[in-house]
């Protein structure tokens, strides 16, 4: 994890994230479980609003977003605007209705509906949409994408 002095959000990065996404897919296909994959995004529009240092906006809204999900579910952070959370036991149903409650929640904790219209998320579920962590997470990818491209859709998770 990041520290506060090298001012970074506190999400999970880059090589412990992928490690721990990676043990839990070996967890989900020995125990036989669902395990899915959101994307979510904030546009540069929405980060401005907040101030001029994104990293301290992407941190409030990790902030945000752990008080709201499960202690086992993981956030980490694919890059400067996308937040990537980890839910263990979630199907792509549970998994549609866990990014339509954050994106309310963010948009009630951060300043209104319009919050709603600035942020994206991609899904995808383990084993449904992919074998693998790669697979995983190229269909969630796509899915950001393709949410990013619908602009009464925000939230686009694979069928």
């Amino acid at each position: 994890m990041s520290t506060t002095s090298d001012h970074k959000p506190n999400g999970l990065r880059d090589g412990a994230f992928g490690r721990l996404l990676e043990l839990e897919l070996r967890r989900s296909r020995r125990y036989q479980y669902f395990t899915s994959l959101l994307m979510i995004e904030a546009n540069s529009r929405l980060l401005d609003r907040y101030g001029n240092n994104h990293a301290d906006v992407l941190q409030r809204i990790v902030t945000l977003l752990r008080r709201e999900l499960r202690e086992t579910d993981l956030v980490g952070l694919q890059n400067e605007n996308v937040v990537t959370i980890l839910l263990p036991y979630s199907d792509k149903n549970s998994t549609r209705n866990v990014a339509s409650r954050l994106t309310a929640w963010l948009a009630a904790f951060m300043g209104g509906s319009d919050v709603e219209a600035q942020v994206r998320v991609g899904g995808a579920s383990f084993p449904s949409h992919a074998s693998d962590l790669e697979g995983l997470c190229q269909q969630a990818g796509e899915m950001l994408q393709r949410a990013s491209f619908h602009a009464d859709e925000a939230i686009q998770i694979l069928e």
